[in-house]
């Protein structure tokens, strides 16, 4: 619960399709594509710029870097329970529990 608690008292917020989006609605949203498509855009915004091709070199994150690290740890984590939660449901379903 520690980076929910980061992300609350900084005040976090993700980039929609619509906006922003604080975290507590990130955390319960359901849309497994849309979590995936923020996931995404975030990690290729870190990626980019983290580069360096010089061997060693890569100094160290910015608060903005940082931001970005925790916004993506709390899209993974979200991404993972709502998907337990779709596979139990489909589970469910299928065997009539």
């Amino acid at each position: 619960m520690e980076m929910f608690e980061q992300a609350i008292s900084r005040k976090l917020r993700f980039t929609g399709p619509k906006g922003p989006i604080t975290t507590e609605d990130v955390y319960a949203t359901k849309d497994l594509n849309l979590l995936n498509e923020m996931a995404k855009a975030v990690h290729a915004e870190l990626s980019n710029n983290r580069i360096s091709f010089i061997p060693g070199v890569e100094g160290g994150m910015t608060d903005a870097e940082r931001d970005n690290q925790l916004r993506l740890d709390i899209l993974r984590h979200v991404i993972g329970l709502r998907y337990t939660q779709q596979q139990a449901a489909a589970k469910a379903i299928v065997t009539g529990k």
